[in-house]
This record gives structure tokens, C-alpha cells and sequence, in this order.
């Protein structure tokens, strides 16, 4: 770019001059054909790098690519095309330089878009509007003295960012006012920070969703005249500041700030550990809302809630994915367990849309096999607890409806001699009928060994899942029903068949006769329940 920014440089001040000899030419008339073929031929004899003449006024070039575009747009060709601003008719030979013209013109009527927007004078009556915030405070301090009381600039400097960074903060927590550097300034030595009240209130991009912030808006339409300019030399800060809002700072602004820098580095530590974001936010109140200050709860530490802490995580999380494309990471973290050298976690990958990358190959020949997908995880230490304590009893937990593409995902636990559940295995997939499940036990059964053995499964009494267990593990295996899925079924099916009056007696009894572990007692139990409530009108329905 630099050596095409050079040459047409060049390419201009030759043809300024060309330009000169071709106009006097034609003022003293033509002049001889042999004097013109004389200079010609002189002129290639003499001048060997000027290879390239202009078509039309014998401009010459040392490069083809600079004539070919110069004899485009040169002034003697009738057949240029230069390009012309359509307010104020002044023609440019490139299309670039056009629309850098149309940003600054002044004729653009209509178009506010691409004019440079101004700030009007902030006192009523007077009409004058100024580009720079510093000309609007040059203003105020010179011809509306006695209409508001403007405090002079002030000027520090700071050894260090650090430094300056922990001053801006107090300043800002003591104002109640923020200050924030626009975009573009990230490489440059010279950033400006201007208050957040300062701009449109128009929205900066089309709104996602129907919710609104609670919180509102801090950005009403105001132009606050408030600004800092900071200058960085060698590592010392040297910054302009100039304090006086047109605004009032209130308290209520800080739920707008950010939290404090140490707050908000202590949070991000605590994340980093894989803290709960409950225990966080308990420990952040801990230590930098003590109860014994009182004027602590006047700063931004005042507004620290559980729902920033949790949407900090989130964020961190997002910004770890592999791929934004969530079939693109889940593929790549897939295919890094399975090539790494540790204990491989995965028992069985499947993407959607593709063929198996790791598990049983049979996989690709069930129905719609294509629109399958199926991940399958069980890591080192679930393997040793599901060997040792999956003779005893095995729980499969099955959670769907809680994620936009609708997979489903089944857990395998079990009980270890305290009677404390364990996840041993999980399974994601997109469809859990027993022809998808039979693969996962398979693997399952596959990797624990042979000796390995699962008497009795508790279950949500889905045939899917009984279906794909007998399969996978080549079994008639002992099955029990979950109590807490089966309180829940009675609950649904007693709403629908008897009265509110009835629900919570009936409820109650049938709780004490499920729990009932002497099998005569049960029995006596569950026929004078039936006894009861078949005579009665409002439950009879429920009894039959």
C-alpha cells in the first residue's frame, strides 16, 4: 500500500507538468511532425525508464499499472468516468477519496447519518453548536458566565496506569458519576473518557428480545460536558480532567457502574476455582460489605447481586468454548478426550449428520441413523465405583426439556455402603428409545468387564429403558420402580379424579401404605383403603 501511495504521488506531479506542455503546444499551434517525432525519439533515447506514455497527453511512467490509471481518469480523455459527489457536484478519480469526501461535506441535506453531529450550547436562546467539547466550554466560561458556574480544568499526572486507575475510581465513586473511553482508542496514546450520561438514547443495535432492563437506561439524550483527557509518556499518566457535570449525579446511578477493580478480581478469582456462584456472592458480602460498616453500602460495592456474579460465570464460560458452533466444540472436545494420552472418558461419540468417530460400528445402521446424536462419558473414577457397587442396585435418572435442542440426558448412578448415590455414566442424546439406549449399556458393560454383573435397576418405569438395559447387558434384570416417580403419577392421576376435600386425606394414606414394608400389613392396608374411598361418589373414579 505504501509503495501505491508513493507512485501516485508521483504519477501527479508529472502530470501537473505535462499538462503545462501540452497547453502551451496547442496555444502556439501545431508544430511540425518531425520536430514531434525528433523529441520522440530523443526522449526514448535519452530516458529509458520512462517506458510509458499517457494516450492522451503523452504523460510519461515508469510503471504500466500507474499509466493504465491515469490514462482512466485522465482530463483528455473523453471516455473517463470520475466520480462525483452528488450534493456539491466536486468529482474525485477515485471512489474512496469520494466517500471520505461525503462523511465531511457540508451540502449533505437530509443525510444526518454521514455528517459529523455537533453539540449544541447547553443555555437556552443561544443557536451556536460546536464539534469539540472543548470549544462548548471555551464558550460557557467566555458568554454565559453569569448564566452557570463552570470549575476550572484540573491537571495531574500519575507515575503509573495503576495509579491513575485507583484515583478515577475514587473520583467517580465519590461524584457518583462513571467515566468511559469510546472505541477506537485502544492502540492510542491519547484516550478520551467521557461521562456515561453523555449521548443518544437511541439503541446502539436492534433489541434481541421483548425483555427491558429493570434497571432502565442511563443514557436519556444528554450532552454532558464532563470529560477526561489522559495522555501516556514512557509509563507516567498526564491527563486533563474537567469536573463539571450540566447533569445531577445521583446515588441511585451506581446500580449503572461497574463493581470496584479488587471486587470485581476477587469474583473472578473465586470463578476461576469453580466456586458455586451462591458461596461467591456470600463470601464477597463477607469481606467487602462487612455488617459493622456503615458507608460501605454507599458505593458501588452497594450493588453487588447474585445475578451478576452468575451472568459473570456465564460469560467466562462462553469465552471458553472451543467454537462458538456448538456441534463444532462438542466435536473437537469429543475428539481431544478420545486422542489423549490419559484414560480415554469417552465410551461412545456419534455426531449428528455423520458416521460413528468412536463405538460400536452397528450404531450407523439403525433407523435415521443420520439424525442421531449420542455422546457417552464415564471417567475413571466412575469406573471404579460403578465395578465395585453396581452388583448392589443401579439407578438410571433420565432429565430432558432443559436445553434449545431438545437432547435428552440419562445418568447412570449407584449406592456405595453409606447409601449415598453416585453418578457413574452419563449419556446425551437426541432419542432414547430402546434400539439408541441397547449401545450405551453395551459400552457400559464392555469397559467394566465381563465379571461385572447388574442385578436390580430402579427406573421412572419407561419400557425405553428396560428395553435398552435387557439388550446391553444380554440380562433379564430385576426391576423396581422409582418412589419418587410413582408419588408423583398418583399425585397427577388424584388431582384429575377426586375433590380438592379428598386429595390431601387420600394423599396421606396412600403415603403410609407405600412405605409399609410388612407385605400382610400391606395388603390389609390397601384393601381398606379400597373399602373407603370406592363407596365414596367424589373418589370412586380413582379407586376403579
Amino acid at each position: 500500500m505504501e509503495c501505491e501511495e508513493d507512485s501516485d504521488c508521483l504519477s501527479d506531479d508529472f502530470e501537473a507538468a505535462a499538462k503545462k506542455i501540452y497547453q502551451s503546444g496547442h496555444d502556439d499551434n501545431q508544430k511540425s511532425s518531425d520536430d514531434f517525432d525528433t523529441q520522440e525519439s530523443h526522449s526514448k533515447s535519452t530516458t529509458v525508464a520512462n517506458a510509458f506514455q499517457c494516450k492522451c497527453c503523452h504523460v510519461p511512467f515508469t510503471i504500466k499499472s500507474n499509466c493504465t490509471r491515469h490514462e482512466r481518469y485522465c482530463e483528455f480523455n473523453k471516455e473517463s468516468s470520475l466520480f462525483k459527489c452528488l450534493q456539491c457536484d466536486q468529482a474525485f478519480k477515485r471512489k474512496d477519496h469520494l466517500n471520505a469526501h461525503a462523511k465531511k461535506c457540508n451540502s449533505l441535506v437530509g443525510n444526518t447519518s454521514q455528517q459529523k453531529k455537533k453539540t449544541p450550547c447547553l443555555i437556552q436562546g443561544c443557536d451556536l453548536s460546536f464539534y469539540h467539547k472543548s470549544s462548548l466550554i471555551e464558550h460557557l466560561n467566555k458568554f454565559h458566565q453569569n448564566d452557570v458556574s463552570i470549575r476550572p480544568a484540573e491537571t495531574k499526572s500519575f507515575s503509573s496506569v495503576k495509579e491513575f486507575n485507583k484515583w478515577k475510581e475514587n473520583e467517580e465513586e465519590s461524584t457518583f458519576s462513571y467515566f468511559t473511553a469510546r472505541k477506537g482508542q485502544k492502540s492510542s496514546l491519547v484516550k478520551h473518557f467521557y461521562c456515561q450520561h453523555d449521548g443518544s438514547a437511541k439503541l446502539h443495535s436492534a433489541r434481541k428480545t421483548s425483555k427491558c432492563n429493570r434497571k432502565g437506561r442511563i443514557k436519556v439524550g444528554h450532552f454532558c460536558i464532563a470529560k477526561m483527557t489522559v495522555r501516556i509518556e514512557k509509563g507516567a499518566v498526564h491527563f486533563e480532567y474537567y469536573p463539571t457535570h450540566n447533569h445531577m449525579c445521583r446515588k441511585e446511578d451506581l446500580m449503572h457502574h461497574p463493581l470496584p477493580e479488587e471486587m470485581s478480581r476477587y469474583i473472578d478469582e473465586k470463578i476461576a476455582e469453580k466456586i458455586p456462584p451462591t458461596i461467591v456472592y456470600e463470601l464477597t458480602k463477607e469481606r467487602f460489605l462487612p455488617k459493622n460498616n456503615i458507608h460501605a453500602m454507599d458505593g458501588r460495592a452497594a450493588t453487588l447481586t447474585k445475578k451478576r456474579i452468575l451472568e459473570r460465570g456465564r460469560r467466562r464460560r462462553m469465552a471458553q468454548r472451543l467454537h462458538k458452533d456448538d456441534a463444532k466444540a462438542a466435536y473437537m472436545l469429543a475428539t481431544q478426550l478420545i486422542d489423549s494420552d490419559k484414560f480415554n472418558p469417552v465410551l461412545l461419540y456419534k455426531p449428528y449428520g455423520a458416521v460413528t468417530v468412536h463405538g460400536p460400528p452397528d450404531i450407523d445402521q439403525l433407523p435415521n441413523s443420520k439424525d442421531l446424536f449420542m455422546l457417552r462419558i464415564q471417567t475413571e473414577r466412575q469406573l471404579e465405583l460403578f465395578k465395585k457397587h453396581c452388583g448392589k442396585i443401579v439407578i438410571l435418572d433420565e432429565t430432558h426439556g432443559t436445553n434449545q435442542y431438545k437432547y435428552q440426558l440419562l445418568t447412570v448412578m449407584v449406592v456405595d455402603e453409606n447409601r449415598r448415590g453416585w453418578p457413574v455414566a452419563h449419556f446425551i442424546t437426541s432419542k432414547s428409545d430402546g434400539d439408541t439406549l441397547a449401545p450405551f449399556f453395551k459400552c457400559l458393560k464392555s469397559r467394566a468387564g465381563e465379571n461385572v454383573a447388574v442385578n436390580c435397576v430402579i427406573t421412572d418405569d419407561d419400557p425405553a429403558l428396560r428395553k435398552g438395559m435387557s439388550k446391553g447387558f444380554c440380562a433379564n434384570l430385576k426391576h423396581i420402580l422409582s418412589k419418587w416417580h410413582l408419588f408423583k403419577n398418583f399425585k397427577e392421576n388424584l388431582r384429575s379424579k377426586a375433590t380438592r376435600e379428598l386429595f390431601d386425606p387420600m394423599m396421606s394414606e396412600m403415603k403410609v401404605i407405600l412405605n409399609e414394608k410388612n407385605e400382610n400389613l400391606f395388603k390389609k392396608l390397601f384393601s381398606g383403603f379400597l373399602n373407603k374411598y370406592s363407596k365414596n361418589k367424589d373418589a370412586s373414579s380413582f379407586t376403579d
